[in-house]
């Protein structure tokens, strides 16, 4: 497999996952304000923070710019596998197409796709046995925010009075709330992944380790 430089899309992937870390900020506290305001008076008055436009872009921004950074996130996942494949001697068990494809493959996208992050930090870090908590923290968080997140909108979509609205709206705060702790745990998982990658992988050749001659 050939390998390609991997410096330009990992600060790409990291700008992303800020952008969508303070989107997520963002949208917990006009959503926590919209519910305030609902809870207190039982409608938003014209005029008064947040603005029904201000809503609605914000809520389009939570689609689009978390759509945009997982999809430069799973090239960077390829990519990443990739090079592995390429620059080291390391048995890997995912090929770069796998590494992405678990993510959508039903049940099994419950667990596979950790393991391939897990693979990843591994061969990056030279060290088979280690896991850090910072992975499986990521993946609760990946698991728990989406869950939340559907179970939210399922109830925003059935409710029939403003109670029950408030009711989706308030789990929609604490799916904001997982939303910018799973990007950030994502951003702490990629720069220590591309930090040992720099120390142990040559993008331009194979790790010093491969260097002498085979056994």
């Amino acid at each position: 497999m050939n390998s390609q430089p991997l410096a330009s899309l990992t600060h790409a992937v990291c700008v992303l996952l800020r952008l969508c870390m303070a989107g997520a900020i963002l949208a917990l506290v006009v959503q926590a304000t919209v519910y305030s305001r609902l809870v207190t008076t039982g409608v938003l008055v014209e005029g008064q923070f947040p603005p029904e436009w201000f809503v609605e872009i914000v809520g389009v921004s939570q689609v689009v710019m978390p759509l945009v950074t997982y999809i430069f996130f799973f090239i960077w996942i390829y990519r990443t596998n990739s090079n592995l494949w390429a620059l080291t001697s390391e048995p890997l068990r995912f090929t770069p197409g796998w590494c992405v494809g678990w993510f959508f493959v039903p049940f099994l996208n419950f667990f596979r796709p950790y393991q391939v992050m897990k693979e990843i930090w591994q061969v990056c870090h030279r060290d088979r046995q280690t896991v850090s908590a910072l992975l499986g923290g990521w993946w609760l968080l990946w698991l728990v925010s989406f869950m939340v997140a559907r179970v939210a909108g399922l109830l925003m979509d059935q409710a029939q009075s403003v109670t029950e609205a408030n009711q989706a709206r308030l789990l929609f705060v604490g799916a904001d709330l997982l939303d910018a702790l799973k990007f950030g745990f994502m951003l702490a998982v990629v720069t220590r992944i591309w930090t040992a990658y720099c120390q142990n992988i040559d993008d331009e050749g194979l790790t010093s380790d491969h260097d002498a001659e085979p056994e």
